[in-house]
């Protein structure tokens, strides 16, 4: 046997002796146990039982404390409950969550605001009318005022353009 086997057998025998010593007891042996206990209450009182240093691997911490009321539930609301207030304080607004069903029934803009974009120019896209296209050429032909503008001279064509598209 290994030292460490016999130790354990040698601590197993004194402690069934001890135990057997305490079950047939004589009279006296039971008189001074009283009597030793009687004197050293306080001692005992004063002397913690110390855990050994392994019995946290050992035991789950929040069943060891089931005795106080942990809930991680509650103490989850609560730290949402004060991160919505402390949201409220700074000002921001109140979002509702997002599901599917709202982003399908969600227009362009909503779509745009939500992510955070500049809503684009609404742009209207119609088939070109030769017949309006006619009716800006013979506007054309006939003498325009002239303006003075302050518009560079290179950029006077696209301007005529855009006038003209007006």
């Amino acid at each position: 046997m290994d030292p460490y086997s016999l130790k354990r057998d040698n601590r197993k025998k004194f402690f069934d002796k001890e135990k057997l010593k305490r079950k047939h007891a004589t009279p006296s042996d039971r008189k001074y146990r009283v009597l030793n206990k009687a004197e050293n209450p306080q001692e005992e009182e004063l002397k913690p039982e110390l855990q050994p240093n392994d019995y946290r691997y050992h035991e789950d911490i929040t069943m060891a404390h089931a005795t106080e009321d942990f809930s991680t539930q509650e103490v989850n609301r609560k730290l949402k409950q004060i991160l919505k207030d402390r949201k409220d304080s700074i000002g921001e607004p109140k979002e509702e969550p997002i599901t599917k069903r709202n982003l399908e029934s969600m227009d362009v803009d909503k779509l745009n605001s939500l992510l955070g974009r500049a809503a684009p120019q609404k742009r209207q896209v119609t088939q070109p009318d030769e017949k309006h296209n006619e009716r800006l050429e013979i506007k054309d032909n006939t003498a325009k005022p002239i303006v003075q503008s302050h518009v560079p001279e290179d950029l006077e064509d696209d301007q005529d353009f855009l006038d003209g598209i007006l």
